[in-house]
């Protein structure tokens, strides 16, 4: 009978190196086997060789079995092993599973007597080709001898499945073929990757060397070893193949990770200036290199200690502005140091800034009109209409006799003398006509008798204005005929020059004026209608057939060139009045979007409005710089499918000098 020798899991490590992690299964008990049953070999043409007249030949009783796989994890730039150590964030690992070989698979039978055969590994634990003699009587697969025979089993596992499992905190690549990735360790804390094999199969085959001094006597059985439930010599009963079956194995690999050290922030950027009696404006930024969040300390008095956090309580983004004011009452040099503070505490250089405070400048003086400022006193330089520079006084114009003074301040005569037949009408001699007469190009004709083209309104005669083809009748334009050269198509008159569907302007060009009866558009062109094109066509919003004019679907945005527009993209703007405020103040937000349905607009300071697409609303009262950041969602369709838009409100923190 089999007995179970047991499974055994080892976790080898030892060195500093790379070497390979291993994990053992071993089992001498397998599905189907019980006490009494024996493992034969029942090949026809094996038998036949071996002249037994019998339909199985016991070959095996009791084997045990034992399946190794190796791994390995190791520092890409060291080459050491990194399992149960510690290494700094960012240290690129290779989790690699070392390739199989026939020595790590290996048997030993205990019912009978003679050698520990290896293993090997073959896709679906197939045997080698039986013309292959090599493979199946090699060194590495005898068993025992009988009689002047040489025996052989070979023991065929297939290769599981592997993969790289429980990577959280490593930031990894795709896994190669065999299953082994790359990684980087992302951030501190601890992690235990776990190598995994997934479950498989072996098979028992068996060969036998009739004379082994003798090349080409290696006879191979290409089925599987059987565990037989009958009388061998009689084959009363049943068989079953004998399956190895090789249970899920994994290696665990805990790996601590350090956190990188602290960078303090680079040193500020600070700008401003400085008028006395005011408050003077100090600008700062700088940026952070693990982007951590950032606040200024402000040394007013350049003494080497901070006098003036800003903002005054909590911590703002890398790379935010922050400002703050202080009011000098004397002229002259000054100056101040800023640093930047992280909020893991680092702290950047001290950065000097020196700079010159002024006198407030005075308003220009404002002269009255028309007089200019000349070596600080107003100098009268023009005069009103109607009035002249004497000296440096403007006195009234006062004209001749027969004259006065017109709307530019001029000296006109006080009546035009007109023709006889015209008077004056604003200001222009004009033709008088008699009664029962009208003015038609400068003349006088007898009245509601008008030149060919136009027609009396009332007063005088004015153009027609029909269109060609049409004459003016009875107070509107009537269809009469096309003249030599145009040719009629529905209701209009179309030159003979153009294509179908275009009429010829005054200049000579042909513009689109829509297909007459008869025609169907397609694209920018009339063709007769049953005309058959392989193309399909817009009409207006519509998409149209191009054999049979039928509608093929009505675009919602439009229709251009034979297709149907996509739906727009959705896109926003964001902005804040003011920009920059007092502590303690608000702000208003506007958002503006196009083609979205829906806007979310939040602060990083807890503010928080959903609505529609264009809105406005006022922010809560700020203390310190706070980002606002506007989500609208397109319509159904586009792409993308939403946009955003942020701003930072800066907070103003006045520092008065004593």
């Amino acid at each position: 009978m089999f007995v179970c020798v047991g499974t055994a899991s080892a976790f080898l490590l030892s060195g500093r190196f790379a070497h390979a992690e291993s994990v053992q299964w071993n089992a001498a008990t397998f599905a189907g086997y019980t006490a009494g049953n024996y493992i034969d070999a029942c090949d026809t043409p094996l038998l036949q060789r071996l002249q037994f007249g019998y339909p199985c030949i016991s070959i095996l009783n009791s084997p045990n079995v034992s399946v190794t796989y190796n791994v390995r994890a190791t520092n890409e730039t060291t080459g050491e092993n990194v399992c149960n150590t510690t290494v700094p964030a960012g240290t690129k690992i290779k989790f690699e599973f070392v390739p199989h070989v026939y020595s790590d698979v290996s048997w030993f039978g205990t019912g009978y007597d003679f050698d520990s055969p290896y293993g090997d590994w073959s896709a679906n634990a197939d045997h080698p080709p039986t013309s292959d003699a090599a493979q199946w009587c090699a060194d590495k697969n005898f068993f025992k001898m009988g009689g002047y025979r040489k025996q052989y089993i070979l023991l065929q596992v297939a290769p599981p499945v592997q993969t790289v499992a429980n990577t959280q905190g490593l930031t990894c690549s795709s896994p190669s073929a065999d299953g082994s990735v790359e990684c980087a360790a992302a951030s501190g804390g601890s992690v235990t990757p776990q190598f995994q094999f997934q479950s498989t199969i072996g098979k028992f085959y068996y060969a036998l060397d009739f004379a082994p001094s003798t090349p080409g006597n290696c006879v191979a059985a290409p089925d599987p070893l059987y565990i037989h439930t009958s009388d061998i010599y009689t084959n009363v009963g049943g068989r079953q193949p004998l399956i190895v079956d090789v249970p899920s194995q994994s290696i665990s690999c805990p790996i601590t990770v350090t956190p990188p050290p602290n960078t303090s922030p680079a040193k500020p950027t600070v700008s401003g200036s400085c008028t006395i009696g005011q408050p003077s404006e100090m600008d700062f930024s700088t940026t952070d290199p693990e982007n951590d969040q950032i606040r200024y300390g402000i040394d007013w008095d350049m003494d080497g200690t901070v006098d003036q956090w800003v903002p005054p309580t909590g911590y703002i983004a890398s790379g935010s502005h922050q400002s703050a004011s202080r009011t000098y009452s004397s002229t002259g040099s000054k100056s101040i140091q800023v640093l930047a503070e992280d909020s893991s505490g680092a702290r950047s250089p001290w950065s000097q800034y020196t700079f010159s405070c002024a006198q407030a400048q005075q308003p220009p003086q404002q002269c009255p009109a028309g007089q200019t400022l000349v070596n600080g006193v107003c100098t009268q330089t023009s005069c009103p209409s109607g009035q002249m520079l004497v000296g440096d006084s403007c006195v009234q114009i006062q004209c001749p006799a027969g004259q006065h003074l017109d709307a530019s301040g001029q000296c006109v005569g006080d009546q035009q003398q007109c023709p006889a037949g015209q008077q004056l009408v604003n200001g222009s001699c004009t033709q008088q006509c008699a009664e029962g007469q009208v003015l038609v190009d400068g003349a006088c004709v007898v009245g509601q008798q008008c030149p060919t083209g136009q027609h009396f309104n009332g007063t005088s005669c004015v153009a027609d204005n029909c269109s060609i083809g049409y004459q003016y009748q009875n107070g509107s334009c009537v269809f009469v005929s096309c003249p030599v050269g145009y040719t009629q198509q529905g209701t209009q008159c179309v030159w003979n020059g153009c294509p179908v569907g275009y009429t010829q302007q005054g200049d000579g060009t042909c513009i689109w004026s829509g297909c007459p009866s008869g025609y169907v558009q397609e694209g920018s062109q009339c063709i007769e209608a049953g005309q058959c094109t392989s193309l399909p066509y817009c009409q207006g919003r519509n998409l149209l057939n191009g054999c049979t004019h039928e509608l093929i679907q009505s675009c919602q945005w439009g229709c251009s060139q034979g297709a149907c527009k996509t739906t727009p993209s959705p896109s926003v703007s964001l902005s804040a009045s003011p920009s920059i405020v007092n502590k303690g103040h608000s702000t208003n937000l506007s958002w503006t979007s196009q083609h979205a349905s829906a806007c979310t607009v939040s602060g990083s300071n807890g503010d928080h409005w959903t609505g529609p697409s264009n809105n406005h609303q006022q922010s809560s009262d700020l203390t310190s710089a706070t980002v606002f950041t506007v989500h609208c969602d397109g319509l159904a369709g586009a792409s993308p499918a939403s946009v955003e838009k942020s701003i930072t409100v800066n907070v103003n923190v006045t520092w008065v000098e004593n």
